[in-house]
């Protein structure tokens, strides 16, 4: 809602959260009197620290990228595989062996994880008929705005419920949309 609202699009987003994010972290430094080790640390694993950077900045732009184009379920589903394929990947190169209750909870994982993409595979039909009909009908707000992109009567044309010719905005612009209205005394 934010970024349709304001917007704002995917990569100002995530240059201001990490904008604050640096500013939040400078201020921790400077709090705690950790500057010098900050730069001691920079020295030392400079390369590592900048691949960790561009990595992490590469996957955050594949994440806003997907919930713009896929929405926000797609992108959580595919977060959730990438862990679970992690994991899986993990056990079986490692060589770890897991208990009962930790094979119970990678079942359980696997099992929704497949279960929520079926679902939602399985409503894309129903929402695409919910839109088509939220495109026929004006909701309060665009009503009161007229907001629909053209501008009518409520009465345009045709004939009213006794059957009498209504005129149209064409043909008279002071066609009364409620004849039988009586005005508000003031």
């Amino acid at each position: 809602k934010l970024m349709h609202k304001d917007h704002i699009g995917p990569f100002e987003l995530m240059y201001n959260i990490q904008l604050g994010k640096t500013i939040l972290a400078f201020i921790g430094l400077m709090a705690l009197n950790e500057v010098n080790y900050f730069f001691q640390m920079c020295y030392e694993t400079g390369p590592i620290l900048f691949l960790l950077g561009v990595t992490g900045a590469m996957g955050q732009i594949f994440i806003f990228v997907t919930i713009n184009k896929f929405g926000a379920l797609t992108c959580a589903l595919i977060g959730l595989a990438r862990k679970i394929t992690t994991l899986i990947v993990s056990i079986i190169f490692f060589g770890h062996r897991l208990n009962l209750i930790q094979t119970l909870g990678l079942m359980v994982s696997i099992i929704a994880m497949v279960y929520n993409f079926l679902g939602k595979t399985n409503t894309e039909p129903a929402q695409a008929e919910v839109e088509e009909q939220k495109k026929l009908h004006l909701d309060v707000a665009d009503q009161k705005s007229g907001s629909s992109g053209e501008k009518k009567g409520l009465l345009v044309g045709g004939e009213d419920p006794d059957g009498e010719a209504v005129a149209t905005e064409e043909d008279d612009p002071e066609a009364d949309a409620f004849p039988d209205a009586k005005p508000e005394e003031q």
